[in-house]
C-alpha cells in the first residue's frame, strides 16, 4: 500500500477567501512527503505575504484517508445521549481519547455546547464534570471523498 499524506489548513489566511492558487482551506492529499512539505511551505509563504496566519496539521500513513470518530454515550440528568464526534482525517487515536478524557471536551462547558449543537435541548453549563462520558471508543472509517 502506498503511503499517502493529508494536510489540513485553516486560520486567518482564509478569512476573506477560501483559496489562493492551489493553497486552499481544508484537506488536501499528497502521494509523497516532499509534496506535502512544499504545499505547507507555499501556505506559509502565502500567509506571510498577506500578513495573516495559517495553521495546519498533517498526517501520513493509514490515517491519512480515514476519518477519526469518537463514539460514546453522554449521560446527563438521568438521560443517555448517543454521541459521535468527527475529528476529520489524520487524527490519532491517543489524541482523540485525550480530548474527551483530559482535554477540552472532557469538561461540561464544552460537552454541553456539543450536545446543544447536536439538537439536544440543554443549556450551556459552567465548567465541571456533571456530564458523564460512557463507552468512549475511537473508530476509523474510510471516507476520503473530497
Amino acid at each position: 500500500m502506498k503511503k499517502q499524506w493529508v494536510v489540513r489548513l485553516w486560520g486567518g489566511l482564509f478569512n476573506e477567501q477560501k483559496q489562493f492558487g492551489i493553497v486552499k482551506e481544508g484537506y488536501t492529499w499528497f502521494d509523497t512527503e516532499g509534496e506535502k512539505d512544499r504545499y505547507i511551505g507555499r501556505a506559509k509563504e502565502c500567509a506571510k505575504s498577506r500578513g495573516e496566519v495559517v495553521a495546519w496539521s498533517s498526517c501520513g500513513g493509514e490515517h491519512a484517508t480515514k476519518k477519526c470518530l469518537a463514539k460514546m454515550t453522554l449521560s446527563f440528568n438521568g438521560n443517555d445521549y448517543p454521541f459521535i464526534y468527527d475529528f476529520g482525517y489524520g487524527y490519532q487515536e491517543d489524541d482523540a481519547l485525550f480530548m474527551f478524557t483530559d482535554g477540552n471536551y472532557g469538561c461540561d462547558c464544552n460537552l454541553s455546547i456539543l450536545l446543544k449543537r447536536s439538537g439536544i435541548g440543554i443549556d450551556e453549563l459552567p465548567c465541571g464534570h456533571t456530564i458523564e462520558i460512557k463507552d468512549l471508543r475511537i473508530e476509523y472509517v474510510e471516507a476520503k471523498a473530497e
